[in-house]
């Protein structure tokens, strides 16, 4: 039950590779027993890393779990581990629990029971720690196994020798003597200390101490740790590692180039690996700090500090970017805090040069590890939307996040359809993308976008065979994705996804695109089974088809001549996936599809009021353009009111005539003044709006069709002359409250001299009367319902377009 609960708690396995154990005993100065019986011969337990080698290893008579020295206990499931392992020691049950392993000694290296030994993290730095208590003090052993591993112990040493002149220093730091082949010793100063989790003022204190003893000021290009960062980067470039996401390094390479040539920065000494696990803190406020392997000269002041807060983060808390940049902000640049003197970009400068230097180093060394252990790919993602965050400044946040989506993908199954030669970030801004996928890869990018700083609003529409997840970025910017796990067309599946995703390959561009053979047959499918004709880009695409099927051959010629449509959808269904019990399911899905399409939100309607010149039809045509290439909603322009009933001068003059002279008279120049004939007509156009609100609904906006009117009921309350009806404006709009209220209505007014530029139909009294009633109307409405009534001074066509197209996106998403 013990062992359950341990290998629960720390998810580790049974078994340690043989060749591994032999290296890791040889440095303890043991080796394999594998004699039947030797009475020289001990007993050494061990627990294993999850990918199977040995962790810890102690004696099998210690009476104590020493290796939870090496144990950060942080977190629920931490500290119940550590009490489940202390458990086990005091019932005296250890040696039966973990896993054994017969040994000969073969030096007096480590003697007794008092020891027990961390075998390190793989890579060109790894080294293996030996915890040795003794009666009077205690010392850790480092005894380096990476190729890297022993610079790093002399660097270390180096670096307790050059604190210990600090003599008013307020923090501790470990005594250090030199072992035998190049291992360093360094004495035990966790006595009276505990974890502290939390940046302190203690570690700012500390950070401002080292400091005021290290400060010098220096141009970033001449900085060792700048042109030894972008060296590494270089190297990555040059001889990429397939695990290494490509447009990471394109995200580094840009902020780095975005530094200018003089850029003059503070730096100091840093520890380089600053974090909870690598000090204790004690009852009087000073810290304890150990392993300065990583230690710098002339490093970026705040490296250390920034350092402590995403790394605790991520790998103990498994905050999000979101999270830890909230935390940034308010323990380091708000009042009092460490770089609170600097400005909010000199303070992003400082973050963006510790996330460069941090991040090029360890893709670096991890480029050079065979295997990555899983927080490799949580600190990946975490480093590269901060990335993005940082680059947002330059670069769109669409840009961004297509460079960051290419790269979450890059290791997974997945093919992307009528996808051109370009990078990621290349991405037309009209266009969107078509993602063929497992449906378990799309659980995993679905949380993605979820976690994405740059996304501020993500809306799906689900279906039984895909889904469309349309993301708003915090720019404004908009990003639709088909994420595809079954090619259908209504009840139809059109090919199968398996061959689609076997034959995809990696461009250049590292995106996984799908065949050309695969992607021909696909456009000439959707296209034939909706009955229309391929665009021209698309024709090309007929000489990848292969001639050895029947369909191929009618959809080449289908590509030729747009023939034959029948005939396509014929073969298709007698398909496999198409007959049979696989056809009824087909049907059942697709009904599914129909009705949860019928309960999902209505499109939205939109209204624009505004005097005559104060540029409606301007606003309207580009936003109907915005909308139906970046949301891909088809728009309905209405004038006034849903028309429904034709306008009253059609029955004498004929619809096509009355409305031909509407357009072509000037506005307001009705003559009506009697009580009786504008209460007709108010009716007879108040009527349209009670029924033809009905119709509007149901014939566009639940079918998903944006629907934008061109004036609205407001213009009856506050310019009914245009309509040619005289009644007071307060009793208009008593009948507003039967009226369905538009998801968002939009006044546009302008300075008069603007207007009168525009058009000449109204005087400037007239202007400005119109503009203020319309003003405090919306106002009054505002307090009420502030999102959906909307005044803007459309002066610049882009800013308000920008504007309007922020809130439809909401809506129409």
């Amino acid at each position: 039950m013990f062992k359950c609960w341990v290998r629960f708690l720390e998810k580790g396995v049974p078994n340690a590779n043989a060749m591994e154990k032999d290296t890791i005993l040889q440095l303890l100065g043991f080796t394999v027993n594998r004699g039947a019986d030797d009475p020289n011969s001990e007993t050494l337990l061990y627990y294993n890393s999850p990918d199977g080698t040995i962790r810890w290893l102690w004696p099998a008579d210690s009476r104590k779990p020493l290796f939870l020295k090496f144990y950060h206990q942080a977190g629920w499931r931490a500290r119940m581990f550590a009490r489940v392992v202390r458990t086990i020691f005091g019932l005296g049950i250890q040696q039966y629990l973990f896993n054994r392993i017969r040994v000969t000694r073969t030096s007096n290296r480590f003697t007794g029971s008092h020891w027990a030994a961390f075998t390190g993290t793989p890579g060109p730095n790894r080294k293996m720690i030996v915890y040795e208590l003794r009666e009077n003090n205690s010392w850790f052993h480092k005894i380096p196994i990476g190729e890297n591993a022993a610079h790093g112990l002399r660097n270390e040493a180096a670096a307790l020798q050059r604190l210990r002149s600090m003599n008013d220093r307020n923090f501790f730091i470990p005594h250090s003597e030199k072992g035998e082949a190049n291992t360093l010793c360094v004495s035990d100063i966790s006595k009276g200390g505990e974890s502290v989790n939390q940046f302190t003022a203690a570690h700012a204190l500390m950070l401002k101490q080292l400091r005021d003893h290290t400060l010098s000021y220096a141009f970033l290009n001449s900085l060792p740790v700048w042109e030894d960062t972008r060296k590494k980067l270089r190297q990555l470039e040059r001889h990429p590692d397939s695990r290494i996401p490509p447009a990471l390094l394109r995200k580094l390479g840009h902020i780095i180039q975005s530094f200018p040539t003089g850029y003059v920065i503070e730096t100091a000494l840093a520890h380089g690996d600053f974090t909870p696990w690598n000090m204790y803190q004690h009852a009087a406020g000073s810290l304890s700090v150990f392993d300065w392997e990583l230690s710098r000269p002339a490093m970026p002041f705040g490296f250390d500090a920034f350092h402590f807060i995403i790394q605790r983060g991520i790998l103990t808390q498994r905050k999000s970017w979101k999270e830890l940049e909230q935390e940034i902000r308010l323990t380091l640049f708000s009042d009092h805090g460490l770089l609170s003197n600097y400005t909010p970009v000199r303070q992003q400068h400082y973050l963006a040069l510790y996330l460069i230097i941090n991040t090029v180093y360890y893709l670096h060394l991890y480029a050079q590890q065979p295997a990555w252990h899983r927080q490799v790919y949580w600190l990946l993602e975490t480093w590269s939307f901060a990335l993005s965050s940082i680059a947002s400044s330059s670069l769109s946040h669409r840009q961004l996040v297509l460079m960051d989506l290419a790269d979450q993908l890059h290791t997974k199954r997945y093919a992307a359809l009528k996808y051109g030669q370009h990078l990621p970030e290349d991405l037309p801004h009209e266009s969107d993308l078509d993602l063929c996928m497992p449906k378990s890869v799309y659980k995993e990018l679905s949380g993605f976008f979820d976690r994405h700083p740059l996304v501020s609003y993500r809306s799906q529409s689900t279906q039984s065979f895909m889904v469309n997840d349309m993301l708003i970025f915090n720019d404004g910017g908009v990003l639709s994705v088909d994420c595809i796990w079954k090619l259908k067309r209504k009840q139809l599946q059109m090919m199968q996804l398996q061959p689609v995703l076997d034959s995809a390959w990696m461009t250049r561009f590292a995106i996984k695109i799908a065949s050309p053979a695969e992607t021909a047959r696909f456009v000439g499918l959707f296209y034939a089974l909706n009955q229309a004709h391929i665009p021209a880009h698309y024709r090309d695409l007929q000489t990848s088809l292969p001639l050895n099927t029947s369909l191929d051959r009618k959809l080449r010629l289908y590509y030729r001549n747009h023939i034959n449509c029948q005939s396509i959808s014929s073969e298709v269904e007698r398909q496999s996936e198409n007959s049979g019990i696989a056809r009824l399911i087909n049907y059942v899905t697709y009904g599914s599809d129909v009705i949860r399409r019928l309960w999902s939100r209505p499109a939205p309607v939109i209204t624009f009021s505004g005097v005559d010149g104060a540029g409606k039809s301007t606003v309207i045509e580009n936003l109907r353009t915005r909308i139906e290439k970046q949301l891909r909603k088809p728009v309905v322009v209405l004038r006034h009111r849903p028309s429904l009933f034709p306008i009253l001068s059609a029955f004498t003059k004929g619809k096509v005539a009355a409305e031909r002279a509407a357009a072509q008279s000037l506005p307001r120049q009705g003559k009506n003044s009697s009580i009786l004939s504008s209460v007709m007509r108010f009716g007879y156009y108040y009527l349209d709006y009670l029924i033809g609100q009905w119709y509007v609904w149901l014939r566009y906006s639940v079918r998903g069709r944006v629907v934008l009117y061109d004036r609205y009921y407001f213009d009856f309350i506050h310019d009914s002359r245009r309509s040619n009806i005289d009644l007071p404006s307060g009793m208009i709009r008593w009948f507003y409250a039967l009226i369905r209220k538009p998801d968002l209505n939009v006044f546009l007014f302008a300075a008069p001299e603007i207007i009168r530029a525009r058009k000449q139909e109204l005087d400037v009294p007239t202007i400005q009367h119109l503009t203020e009633q319309y003003r405090t109307f919306f106002h009054q409405l505002g307090k009420q319902h502030r999102d959906k009534y909307v005044t803007l001074e459309n002066t610049d066509l882009t800013t308000t377009i920008n504007a309007i197209m922020n809130r439809v996106t909401r809506l129409a998403a």
